[in-house]
């Protein structure tokens, strides 16, 4: 269910981001395809449910953060040398996520007895 669930929301946030590509009002279906993209990847690979309670929180207070600067993002306040809409953009919506879900995968990766003798068999042959 979970797969279905996150390939059809890949599928619509990509239809957002592009509509938001030519129709210049369409920014809200931007902003929302943007969001619910990096959720839907980490839902597909997600064996943790709690990582993806708190990656949906962070990114609903991405989201959140995003649409407060709606307007005039150049005017407001700047981090680490980018106007701050696309520093939340870049660090908390797309690249924390990922490094998040990459190290809970790393740790949580574990290798059944039956998955090292089949490793074993297939490097043998090779």
């Amino acid at each position: 269910m979970i797969r279905l669930v996150s390939l059809s929301a890949i599928a619509l946030a990509a239809l957002a981001v592009l509509l938001a590509a030519f129709i210049p009002q369409a920014e809200l279906a931007f902003v929302a395809g943007a969001v619910v993209m990096p959720v839907a990847l980490c839902a597909l690979g997600c064996r943790n449910r709690w990582l993806l309670v708190g990656l949906l929180l962070l990114l609903g207070v991405g989201f959140a953060l995003l649409l407060g600067l709606r307007g005039e993002p150049l005017e407001g306040p700047w981090i680490f040398g980018l106007p701050a809409a696309l520093a939340i953009q870049i660090y908390v919506l797309t690249l924390v996520p990922f490094l998040l879900t990459v190290v809970v995968h790393a740790l949580d990766w574990r290798l059944s007895d039956e998955d090292l003798e089949r490793i074993r068999r297939v490097k043998t042959t090779s």
